[in-house]
């Protein structure tokens, strides 16, 4: 008869399985069906002695409290005096395990068919723990079942794991997520069915076919990977403990916890396969894109392909061949993943990437062929090629705001730009906001200072940073324009001879970018010149000689009085000599260093007011 129900219950288990939000395929892989007089102590293994949680009983290998009869198993706890190692016990229990079975099962559905006993103090359980001993809980506990005899009607779901980022021990640091079911019924009366069904990404809990609990492994914080590996089953039957109240003197013995079958099913759907290797590799800016991977399933069909763009999905594809049809997309350097799904919806295999080039590519680069050579006026809207983390860096990637107009150049590229009534450029690049940056390659015939006029504009206060070379070498702070462009502008900035790498990057704000106008810095002094000629938002920062041993000469000269901060900075950032912090008034000033106590190096003296930031390199040579 029990065999007869064993191919009813796997037949009515793949009916179920064949749901087709359901991922699995279920066979069974193992079983006990207990249908012998004794139990099989190759799979089984028998605990002795004490157990844990403050429990009362001591476990045994006799008969009357582990026995086989009538095609069950019975776990009987007794109330009598048992001596336990060193520990006089008041009652007596069974707890047996799989443990023998070296390998254990990962993944899979593991259930039993069970009654409960009933009474205060009972406390049954069906539990997964790993194989691998690694310590309690850093490898996780499963509990699929737990029960309370003081609470006939109610089931508990259960696991327990390390917390990541805890150094404690495993009572300060093991984390529990659980769930109790009030099931309506007493489970004391009758059998009924505990299942959990667990895969790489989930656990699902449930009573008689119906789920009621679910963990998603994917968003757990824990620590050792815990929830990976083969678990082993545990089944036992504790009385007392710090989980419920322990027994009272009308409280019935002996009583047991009674398991029908104990079984283990495990999926036997092959994953879809997908090639991606016959995807091509580049594609034109502007044009649509069609992507061909082939996909294939070893023992079903192909539901569904799912397309993403580094890491975000966009394209679902239901119909074969299963390509995707896309609008152009901004151009750059993108990894390109491709999962299918079958008819179980069992997904592919990871790492089914490919790196695709659309326009110009992932290659940091001059806008044009040859790149602007000092002196220059560079429109903003002429960034380098390179896209996007490389050439530069948007909020929005994958959306150019200006791509509506069909007079925008670079519509399928990721930075923002508009046209624009300027007298040196018909467009500008808008939208610019906090974090994002722009780089350019510039080539200067010679080394030397340079002086840079930037065109700008912005409604709210902004500021920006100025790199040269992989140098932050200017600033300005609180830029509110209301709209309209206006010029900043930075004096002696140093360029090497050849190509330059120039970053402009929005460090809070909103920014219109329209142009920078670079020339070579010619010799002035502040105090030559006339009020009217005084520039309002500068300030020039020399220095003689660079490179120098042991001391320079750092000279400031400053349009109004401000209050300044000069001081010298080792590359990574340590601030190692104050110059000057405080008020300087306008004109010229000269500050004496000494590194006498240095090494030989690249040094930087940095002077800072409100409003900008200006640094300058120098060479400390021994």
């Amino acid at each position: 008869m029990k065999n007869l129900l064993l191919q009813l219950g796997i037949i009515l288990l793949l009916i179920l399985n064949s749901n087709p939000l359901s991922a699995q395929r279920y066979e069974l892989v193992w079983s006990d069906e207990f249908n012998t007089n004794e139990l099989d102590t190759d799979t089984w293994n028998t605990w002795k002695g004490s157990a844990f949680n403050d429990e009362l009983q001591c476990y045994t290998e006799r008969d009357k409290n582990i026995q086989l009869q009538d095609g069950v198993l019975m776990l009987t706890a007794h109330r009598e005096q048992v001596q336990c190692a060193n520990l006089l016990r008041s009652y007596s229990s069974g707890r047996i395990s799989t443990d023998t079975l070296n390998a254990g099962w990962e993944y899979g559905r593991f259930e039993i068919s069970a009654k409960m006993p009933s009474g205060t103090g009972f406390w049954p359980a069906f539990w997964l723990m790993p194989a691998k001993l690694i310590g309690w809980p850093r490898g996780g506990e499963i509990d699929i079942m737990e029960y309370r005899g003081n609470l006939v009607n109610e089931t508990n779901a259960a696991i327990h794991y390390w917390r990541a980022g805890c150094s404690g021990n495993s009572a300060t640091c093991r984390e529990i997520e659980g769930q109790n079911l009030d099931t309506g019924l007493d489970l004391s009366a009758d059998f009924n069915i505990y299942a959990l069904e667990w895969t790489p990404s989930k656990l699902i809990w449930y009573f008689n076919e119906n789920p009621y609990f679910e963990v998603d492994l994917t968003t757990i914080s824990a620590e050792y990977n815990p929830f990976t590996g083969p678990f082993y089953i545990i089944l036992n039957l504790a009385v007392g403990g710090n989980y419920l109240p322990n027994p009272t003197p009308s409280t019935v013995f002996p009583q047991s916890f009674t398991i029908d079958y104990v079984r283990v099913f495990q999926d036997s759907n092959q994953k879809p396969e997908v090639d991606v290797s016959t995807v091509d590799i580049t594609y034109a800016s502007g044009s649509s894109i069609q992507f061909t991977p082939t996909v294939t399933d070893p023992d079903g069909s192909i539901e569904r392909v799912d397309y993403f763009l580094d890491g975000e999905l966009i394209q679902s594809v239901s119909q074969p061949p299963f390509y995707a049809q896309l609008d152009p997309i901004i151009e750059g350097c993108y990894e390109l993943s491709v999962v299918a799904y079958d008819n179980d919806n069992a997904a592919s295999e990871e790492h089914n990437e490919r790196v695709i080039i659309i326009g110009e590519g992932c290659t940091n680069k001059a806008y044009e062929s040859n790149p602007p050579v000092v002196p220059a006026i560079i429109p903003f809207w002429r960034y380098n090629h390179g896209g996007q983390n490389v050439a530069y860096f948007e909020t929005t990637p994958l959306m150019n705001l200006g791509s509506s107009d069909d007079e925008v150049p670079r519509a399928f590229e990721g930075v923002d730009i508009m046209k624009v009534d300027h007298p040196d450029t018909d467009f500008a690049v808008f939208e610019s906001v906090t974090g994002e940056w722009m780089r350019f390659e510039l080539d200067s015939p010679e080394s030397g200072p340079t002086d840079w006029i930037f065109s700008i504009a912005s409604d709210i206060n902004s500021s920006f940073d100025f790199e040269v070379n992989g140098v932050q070498v200017g600033s300005f702070n609180r830029i509110r324009t209301n709209g309209d462009p206006v010029e900043r502008v930075l004096n002696n900035i140093e360029l090497q001879e050849g190509l330059n790498d120039i970053k402009i990057t929005t460090r809070i704000g909103n920014i219109t970018w329209f142009t920078m106008d670079v020339t070579n810095s010619e010799p002035v002094s502040i105090d030559n010149l006339t009020d009217s000629e005084q520039p309002v938002d500068i300030m020039l920062l020399k220095s003689y000689p660079n490179p120098f041993n042991p001391s320079t000469v750092v000279q400031l000269e400053l349009p109004e009085t401000l209050e300044i901060t000069l001081a010298v900075y080792a590359l990574n950032g340590a601030r190692i000599l104050t110059l000057h912090q405080g008020i300087l008034p306008r004109g010229s000033h000269q500050f004496k260093v000494d590194m006498t106590s240095f090494s030989s190096g690249v040094y930087f003296a940095k002077a800072t007011s409100a409003e900008m930031t200006q640094v300058l390199p120098i060479t400390l040579l021994k």
